[in-house]
């Protein structure tokens, strides 16, 4: 398997939030992630990974899962985002130890309003799901998508 990257986008529509995991490696910068991680030599798919990955740092199943968005990072390797349209059960209490803190579902205004800090990657590909599959179901979703874009001068 190819070197990269898995990540989950799983939204609420009712709560308005993104699912999403601190940052709990002090090697690494601070911050917030969806939850997902490397794609080892173990993996046979990206979505292999992503079903390992989401399994360990939410303590839930992801169901319905399909691949969104793939995107180059400079040529090194791939991060692939995938939707995931549902869980099998409560999410974990504890985190991960030395890689995240407990899953937490974040509204999407705060994410909007710039009230957190969340990984550039993974803001880019929520917002383009937003853009792309919620707004056309969901008329907030298109006001948060609009909101992001303005305060971190994003386009399609």
């Amino acid at each position: 398997m190819a070197r990269g990257m898995v990540s989950g986008i799983y939204v609420d529509l009712e709560k308005q939030a993104v699912l999403l995991v601190e940052n709990a490696n002090p090697k690494k910068p601070p911050g917030w992630g969806l939850p997902g991680g490397r794609i080892t030599k173990y993996d046979k798919t990206p979505k292999s990974a992503l079903l390992r990955e989401w399994e360990e740092e939410t303590g839930t199943k992801a169901l319905n899962v399909e691949l969104f968005l793939e995107m180059e990072r400079q040529r090194k390797y791939i991060h692939y985002f995938f939707i995931v349209g549902k869980i099998d059960r409560n999410l974990r209490t504890t985190g991960v130890p030395n890689e995240t803190g407990p899953p937490k579902w974040i509204p999407l205004e705060k994410i909007a309003t710039r009230k957190m800090r969340i990984y550039w990657q993974h803001l880019n590909a929520l917002y383009r799901y937003l853009c792309r599959r919620l707004a056309i179901k969901n008329i907030n979703a298109a006001f948060i998508a609009a909101k992001i874009a303005r305060n971190y001068n994003l386009q399609l």
